[in-house]
Formats: structure tokens, sequence, C-alpha cells
């Protein structure tokens, strides 16, 4: 049976425009909407004919609902339909790519970016949480990045595909190991808190720009998510606040109970966080350019103090201020030439502009010493003018 759809009209109104992406349960391709005339995303379940029929009734339930979720973090989930022996879900079309992606080309990311992604996803899993619905699949694979710098999370509900198949355990290990939840690893009752946590790790990564858990294989990691604390993220970005470290350890706890109790618990923190972290950020750039001003500054002083650096000023032979580098006044009455104003440039400007400074400082502070002895000076003749006075008086 073709499983290359490119050219396919399908469902009469999805024409597939071409292959965007292949993942380990679906095939992803880009389509137009004949009858909405707009592009969307049409996602081909692969393997379709090894899931049940009541598997698969199940998933057509979980793909309505997740359509009732509208966020504009989420992407929307628009239509879900069988054709030729597939199933396909069609969803909004975003352009651009997913946080992987972005992870691997850029590294670490700025802390109040990456708390804005996680807020943003928070928001999403806020209102599936709110209508009983787990995402159970939250990994950077699935929040696609628009070209505004948003988030969007995808793949409501998918992770049952794994499930119709068989694959609850070892499936699901293979495919989000470097994600999953203390209590998904050891296959216990899942609630809200998975997601919170998962998005922790998210969280994690962007910050320190690795995993906070790696190994040989994803059992092994998965083991470690279920048993061992993780790393500190300020030793592998010194730059993170402690309160935002502190926030990533909550959502990180081992027993769900210990965590953010709802996502927006874990969104309002993470604004709040946010926030202190862009204020920092602000000041540390407003003390920069502020050195940088003053550095300028110093610079520019500098230059104007070195030999024959443009307008700084001399003492003339008269003791006038006369500009460094204009012609000393001709006293003889005659035009000097060119020679001899340049040579009486030079010995006019004998006193550099660095010796200038130093020259009217020196005359500054002379006459600095001059004045109060002068004041001390008219005192005393005062003093002795009214002793005189009454002693004639006397």
């Amino acid at each position: 049976m073709a499983t290359n759809f490119e050219g396919v009209l399908l469902a009469g109104r999805y024409e597939v425009v071409q292959h965007i992406a292949t993942g380990g349960m679906s095939v992803v391709y880009r389509a137009w909407d004949h009858r909405l005339r707009r592009p969307v995303a049409v996602k081909m379940l692969r393997d379709s004919d090894q899931l049940a029929v009541t598997h698969i009734a199940r998933f057509r339930r979980e793909a309505r609902t997740a359509a009732l979720l509208h966020s504009p973090f989420a992407v929307e989930s628009y239509d879900f339909f069988e054709e030729q022996g597939h199933y396909f879900l069609v969803m909004e079309l975003v352009e651009g790519t997913h946080l992987k992606n972005y992870i691997i080309a850029r590294g670490r990311m700025a802390v109040p970016d990456a708390l804005l992604i996680a807020e943003q996803v928070c928001e999403a899993l806020a209102v599936a949480h709110e209508h009983g619905f787990l995402h159970r699949d939250i990994k950077p694979q699935n929040i696609l990045l628009d070209p505004s710098g948003n988030a969007k999370l995808a793949d409501f509900g998918i992770v049952h595909v794994a499930a119709a198949r068989s694959l609850t355990t070892d499936g699901i290990v293979l495919g989000t190991a470097d994600y999953i939840s203390p209590e998904q690893a050891q296959g216990l009752e899942l609630g809200p808190t998975t997601d919170i946590y998962s998005l922790g790790v998210v969280l994690f990564e962007m910050l320190a720009g690795v995993l906070p858990f790696t190994g040989t294989t994803p059992l092994a990691v998965a083991m470690q998510h279920a048993t061992l604390p993780p790393p500190s993220l300020r030793a592998l970005a010194p730059e993170t606040p402690r309160s935002v470290e502190r926030l990533i350890r909550r959502a990180l706890a081992k027993k769900p109970e210990q965590r953010f109790l709802s996502a927006r618990e874990m969104g309002l923190a993470l604004r709040q966080a946010r926030e202190a972290a862009q204020a920092d950020l602000d000041h540390t750039r407003r003390r920069s350019s502020e050195t940088r001003t003053r550095a300028d500054d110093w610079r520019t002083l500098a230059a104007r103090l070195q030999p024959g650096a443009g307008p700084a000023y001399a003492i003339s032979s008269g003791g006038a201020l006369r500009r460094t580098g204009s012609p000393a006044p001709d006293t003889s009455g005659n035009t000097p030439r060119a020679g001899r104003r340049r040579s009486g440039m030079r010995a006019a400007g004998e006193i550099d502009s660095h010796g200038s400074a130093v020259a009217l400082a020196r005359r500054q502070s002379a006459e600095s010493r001059v004045l109060p002895l002068l004041l001390l000076f008219g005192l005393v003749v005062i003093l002795l003018m009214c002793i005189v006075f009454f002693h004639i008086l006397g």
C-alpha cells in the first residue's frame, strides 16, 4: 500500500503538497485545505494495520478532545479521518523548527528566553489538564517555535498509539527516556505532575545545554530518572539564578506531590522568575553601558592629552592661552614665511597638550595657595590698625 501521499487529495479536501518529516510513529506532510483555503499539516500514523479497532476508537476520541483544547501555545487539531487503510490527523501548520533543533544549533539559552518558552508550554498544559487531558510526552521535539518566537506544544495524546501497539513500557522508554518521569518509568499511575516533571527536564536542557541524565541505554536513563537526584544546574550554567535552580529542582522532585501541583502554579513561578531574571539582565546591561561610556570618556580625555592630538591649549610667551597648533602671533610686523611659520609653530608648541595641562594645573595650584595668604595678610593688617586706633583713644 502506498505511503507517499504527495500530490494526493485526501478526504476530498486536503491536497498533500510535500513531505515535511518522519518520526517514530508518524509521517508529516504539508497540505492545502481546499475547503477552508489554508495550509495545514497532515500527520499519517505509521503501522496503522497493527492497531486494534478499540485502540483506533480510543485515539479518535482523544483526537476529538484535543481539538477542543484552544490555546495560543498549543498546536490545534482540526480533523481525524481514515483513508486507504491509514489514519490521519490534520493539524495547524507551524512554520519554523522545533526546540531540539534550536538547542542543538544554539547551545545554552539565555535565562529569560528559556523561562518564557517553559511558561508558554505551561499555559498549554494548564488548558489540557483542566480538561482532564495529559500530554505524557513532553520533549523539545514536541515544542515547535513559530517565526515570532512563541512556543507551541504538539502531539497531544499520540502516546496512546504506541500504547496500542503494546509498547507502553518498552516503547515509551525507547522514545522518550531522556524526559520520562519517575512514575512513568516505573509504570505507575500518571497525573498532571508527570507533564510538569518532563517540562522540568526540558527547562534544565535549555539552560544547561545538556540533559540531566545520560546513559548507554534508554532503560539506564529511565532508571536514573527514577532513582538519582539531578546534577547541579549552576555547576553547568553558573549564570543561572539560584531561584531558577530551586524552581527546576522542585519540578524534578522524584515524588509527584513534591512538585508543582498544577501547570498554572508552575507557570506563575516561571513568570515571576523570568521577570526577575530580565530585570537583573537589564540592570547588568545598563551598568555595562555606563562603564563603557565612562571608559570612552577617559579614552577621549587621554587622546586629547597626547602630544599633537587636536584642540588642546598651550601657554604663549605672553602668558595668554592659545590653541596648540595655531601659529604664535608675529610681533615683528612682517608676514612670516611658511617655513618660519612652521618653526614658529614648533617653538610655540614646545609645551604640548600634556605639558599645557600640567602648566595650567601648577598655575591654578599656585593661585590657590597665594589667595589664602593674601587674605591672612589683610586680616593681620586690619588687626594691627585696630590696636593702634584703640591705643590712641586710650
